[in-house]
């Protein structure tokens, strides 16, 4: 942990470099002090190939377990299901693209509104939302249980025991995210590499 001063206010800082240090760090603050503000990159490496956290992870456990946190999730994916899949998941208190930042204005801003208790979005995230309010198809928590089923090789008679829709259902539900997902060969596996692309899996 460093000590700096910013604007004033001085400011304990811990750093993580990975997810395993970043979980590390959030067993350490259970213990102290409440975490006033983290920022969280999404694209966290995970040096531990056996194990599939990612930063989405962290900003989940982070939401669940330190409920009065400030979480600032900066990210150079653009595309609107990642997005929309980071809101719902994690609800941010500041989200910015990484493209949208230009010096540390967009930063200073963020952090001064999150710390007056009201959210922050880049220039892409508003759009993004924006489209979000349009679109017909949302990818929904049945969906994502789908996804996954899928994505664990299950076949049809698999997601039936699992899924509670009748067949008929389950399908219409894989065509529309054949759809939303612009998978124009109707392949499972296209299905499943763009979900977990996208962070839906």
């Amino acid at each position: 942990m460093s000590k700096k001063k910013w604007g004033g206010v001085n400011l304990e800082i811990s750093q993580a470099f990975d997810t395993f240090e970043a979980y590390s760090q959030l067993k350490i603050a259970k213990e102290n002090p409440p975490l006033d503000i983290v920022f969280l990159d999404i694209r966290l490496p995970n040096i531990d190939p056996s194990n599939k956290r990612s930063g989405a992870d962290i900003g989940i456990k982070l939401r669940k377990e330190f409920p009065e946190t400030k979480i600032i999730i900066g990210t150079f994916y653009d595309d609107s299901y990642r997005i929309n899949n980071l809101i719902d998941k994690i609800d941010p208190d500041a989200l910015l693209i990484k493209g949208d930042i230009k010096g540390l204005e967009n930063i200073a801003s963020a952090v001064l509104r999150t710390l007056n208790n009201k959210h922050y979005y880049s220039t892409s995230v508003i759009e993004i939302m924006r489209t979000r309010v349009k679109n017909p198809h949302l990818v929904d928590a049945i969906d994502r249980q789908i996804l996954h089923e899928l994505s664990n090789g299950a076949r049809m008679k698999e997601l039936l025991e699992q899924i509670p829709l009748s067949k008929s259902g389950i399908e219409k539900r894989i065509r529309q995210l054949w759809v939303a997902f612009n998978i124009e060969s109707h392949c499972y596996r296209e299905l499943v590499i763009c979900a977990k692309e996208k962070g839906f899996i």
